[in-house]
């Protein structure tokens, strides 16, 4: 190897080195910034011990609260103390209150009497609303030209492509359906149910329960699921006051995939 060749080498050697580090720190560079923000409280990150000192400095701090919300948001978040003194180093326990709210409705209030049964009536309109949906929904899976193209999509991506299915259409279409029927039951619950940013959380839980425990990809069985699980948690919350109806659910959800992981419908597609 020549001189010539030698110093390109090391030239290469080099480059590689400084692509490397740079790769390195792009990687690494949230980690990095975190920890420098901790050591040094830069951007506002306060410095942390691993463990209290036990001692409690004689420099007196005020701590103030706040707990802003955006305007016209109808919660109420707010401190029980809008602020506390306290020495350096010692500890306080501080409280929030929240109040979650539901939407007011015409039919907020409103209860049905059937014999013994009362039912709320906002709750009636959306169940029957949700069937009928979930009934024309079956009918156009079934009977259309677009519901079949769409099956097709799901059931096999590449056997409908070559049958020229435009699959990625399809898949927008179905994705707008479940938002627009998103869009049109969410706000029928709405009037009976508390309003959170995390409220979408448990009916996304207990959907997939419901598709497992129909059998994946099967709409009845989806459909009886629901009923099943409305069933379960409406008289596990009469039995046990609502404090543990979900682990009934959950239980109920352990014990299909033990025994029958297929679901009620045997795995069958719609």
């Amino acid at each position: 190897m020549n001189l010539m060749q030698r110093r390109n080498l090391r030239v290469v050697a080099a480059c590689v080195a400084v692509i490397g580090i740079m790769v390195g720190l792009t990687a690494y560079s949230p980690m990095l910034y975190r920890l420098f923000c901790a050591a040094t409280g830069f951007g506002g990150t306060p410095q942390r011990a691993n463990a209290e000192s036990g001692i409690a400095s004689e420099q007196i701090i005020t701590v103030r609260f706040d707990s802003n919300v955006a305007p016209g948001l109808p919660w109420r978040f707010e401190p029980m103390q809008r602020e506390v003194t306290v020495h350096l180093g010692e500890q306080q326990l501080v409280f929030f209150t929240a109040d979650l709210h539901t939407i007011p409705s015409v039919l907020s209030g409103q209860v049905l009497r059937f014999g013994n049964v009362f039912i709320q009536a906002a709750a009636l309109i959306a169940s029957a609303v949700s069937i009928a949906l979930c009934l024309g929904l079956y009918w156009f899976l079934r009977s259309t030209e677009h519901g079949r193209l769409i099956r097709a999509a799901a059931q096999d991506r590449d056997a409908a492509l070559m049958c020229g299915v435009n699959v990625d259409r399809m898949y927008l279409l179905a994705f707008c359906i479940g938002v627009g029927s998103l869009g049109l039951v969410a706000p029928l619950i709405a009037p009976f149910n508390y309003v959170s940013p995390s409220v979408g959380s448990n009916f996304t839980l207990t959907a997939f329960i419901v598709v497992v425990l129909g059998s994946m990809g099967n709409f009845a069985g989806a459909l009886i699921g629901g009923f099943i699980i409305g069933i379960i948690e409406a008289v596990g919350g009469l039995m046990t006051g609502g404090s543990i109806n979900f682990i009934i659910t959950y239980a109920i959800f352990i014990l299909f995939l033990l025994f029958k992981p297929e679901g009620l419908l045997g795995g069958r597609r719609l």
